[in-house]
């Protein structure tokens, strides 16, 4: 199973083909991507520095997996205050900076464009990443919620 390989926490996601892909940081800065068969056979692997997009990068892994959503080859995740897109070719191509930590993300299932509700500890934000006027997270829209649910997401159709 890639969920845990050598003790690292990874972010998996089952593809649409059947395929499974993972993602961990591997130290501060460096985050490794495997692709894997649906039998768990090992693909490929590429490693990614993120300070070549976002400079100030540097984070931690958690000790438990945390949500990775993958759409149209792109990836979506998250470590630390930092929102995360990797494109399947090109590797990191944006790094949002957020005022607190994300505890979770969650994916609008009715929607056809994608849309992320991003919950952090100081509250809750909604994030377009394919939407070319708002790429990036709106400003918080709830500061009194608990960031610690399980969190689901219907969507929003209007924006502040």
């Amino acid at each position: 199973m890639p969920a845990l390989v050598a003790g690292v926490a990874r972010r998996v996601a089952l593809l649409p083909h059947g395929n499974i892909v993972s993602m961990s940081l591997q130290d501060g800065n460096t985050v490794q991507e495997q692709g894997f068969s649906g039998t768990g056979q090992l693909l490929d692997t590429w490693t990614y520095d993120l300070t070549k997009t976002a400079p100030t990068f540097t984070s931690v892994e958690r000790a438990w997996p945390c949500e990775l959503f993958v759409d149209a080859a792109r990836s979506y995740t998250y470590w630390n205050q930092w929102l995360v897109v990797m494109d399947e070719i090109m590797g990191p191509i944006a790094a949002h900076e957020l005022s607190g930590t994300v505890v979770q993300l969650a994916r609008s299932p009715y929607t056809a464009e994608l849309q992320l509700a991003v919950a952090t500890q100081t509250g809750l934000q909604v994030w377009e990443p394919e939407n070319s006027a708002k790429r990036k997270p709106t400003p918080e829209i709830a500061t009194n919620c608990a960031a610690n649910m399980d969190l689901r997401f219907v969507a929003r159709s209007t924006w502040p």
